[in-house]
Formats: C-alpha cells, sequence, structure tokens
C-alpha cells in the first residue's frame, strides 16, 4: 500500500488544506450523464460505495433492494461465528 489519496482540485496554495473527505459530481458527455467520485478513504469504501448506489438508483428512479451492511469485508479473519467462506475473497453470514 503507498498511502497515495487522489484529492480534488483546489485552488488554495497549500494541499494540506484540501478536504480528505469524498465528494460526487454528476457531468453529461454529451447525452451521457457520468458520475465522478473523488478522494475518500479506505475505510470509508463501503458507505461510499453504498452512497454513489442511492444516486445512481435515484437517477434511475429505482429503490434500494440491499445493503452491504451485514456483508463481511474479505480479509476479516478470524470469520465471525456462522460466517462460512464460500469461494476465496467471498464470505457468507448465517
Amino acid at each position: 500500500y503507498s498511502g497515495v489519496r487522489p484529492l480534488p482540485r483546489s485552488t488554495t496554495g497549500a494541499n494540506a488544506a484540501i478536504s480528505r473527505d469524498h465528494s460526487l459530481a454528476w457531468h453529461h458527455h454529451q447525452t451521457i450523464p457520468v458520475l465522478t467520485l473523488v478522494g475518500g478513504k479506505l475505510t470509508t469504501w463501503r458507505s461510499f460505495a453504498e452512497e454513489v448506489t442511492t444516486h445512481v438508483l435515484g437517477k434511475l428512479g429505482r429503490l434500494r433492494l440491499a445493503d452491504t451492511r451485514t456483508r463481511v469485508i474479505p480479509g476479516n479473519d478470524p470469520l465471525p461465528d456462522g460466517a462460512t467462506v464460500d469461494a476465496p475473497g467471498q464470505c457468507r453470514l448465517g
């Protein structure tokens, strides 16, 4: 792990002043909507992914049918009681 983090463009002079929070921005390439994801941290990737999903589902007029709150994060050892490994990198609770 190199510790490199993408930062949003900023007009401030110091990199230390740039927010480390993540952000989402909708753009259009001709008639195609494009969602740009910027920033964030490895420790917040799951909540960021759910936020992205909420935005995309909203654009599509769809409701969320599932979330990842109870899913085991691959590489989390030891596994919780009752969890099994289905395939390399995949775990199931229950």
